[in-house]
């Protein structure tokens, strides 16, 4: 994922990051205020290959691309404040960019959920007390509890995108959806 590939639409891009991660943030409601739900958000990641590059990296982290708009400033006044904040730069033209990157700390509270998403285990991400509270999309919540009722969904889904007739999700191994792609979460990637 990086800048030339993301389109800008009216919606976000849709990622695992997003599908998985970001609905978590919610438990920042309050701090987050509502100039979060007014920022143009075109992107998670768990990862920036630039900010690796310039020794950046840090762990257990989300990256936030944002598209500037009028409340902008004000969000990231805002959030500079906050516990959970760990840095932002410009992601495009430093002085006539369009982005910009806010990277936050994941909630310590489910940094054992950020490990297990790294390594594809959805189902092994969160309880179901908080499967309930911060994920609304149907599907999203068959994934994360190993729904087996979901397992025909996956099970022609890649059968349609692979071609492959013989997989069948194992309730006690497989997870619903395939694991992560680094090209997919981690911006700038083609720059490793």
């Amino acid at each position: 994922m990086y800048a030339e590939s993301i389109k800008i639409k009216d919606s976000i891009f849709e990622n695992k990051t997003k599908k998985y991660l970001a609905p978590i943030l919610k438990c920042y409601e309050d701090s987050l205020s509502k100039y979060f739900f007014s920022i143009k958000k075109v992107a998670y990641g768990v990862n920036d290959i630039i900010a690796k590059k310039c020794n950046r990296e840090i762990n257990n982290c989300i990256f936030i691309l944002i598209k500037y708009n009028k409340v902008f400033p004000e969000f990231l006044k805002h959030i500079r404040t906050m516990d959970y904040y760990c840095y932002d730069y410009p992601f495009d033209a430093i002085l006539k960019g369009k982005y910009h990157m806010v990277v936050i700390f994941f909630p310590v509270k489910y940094i054992n959920s950020y490990e297990q998403f790294l390594k594809g285990y959805y189902s092994k991400m969160y309880n179901v007390k908080d499967i309930v509270k911060y994920f609304k999309k149907e599907d999203t919540i068959k994934i994360l509890t190993k729904d087996m009722c979901y397992k025909d969904i996956f099970k022609k889904y890649i059968q349609t995108e692979f071609g492959y007739n013989d997989y069948i999700p194992d309730s006690h191994c497989n997870e619903l959806d395939l694991p992560i792609s680094q090209r997919q979460e981690i911006f700038n990637y083609h720059l490793r």
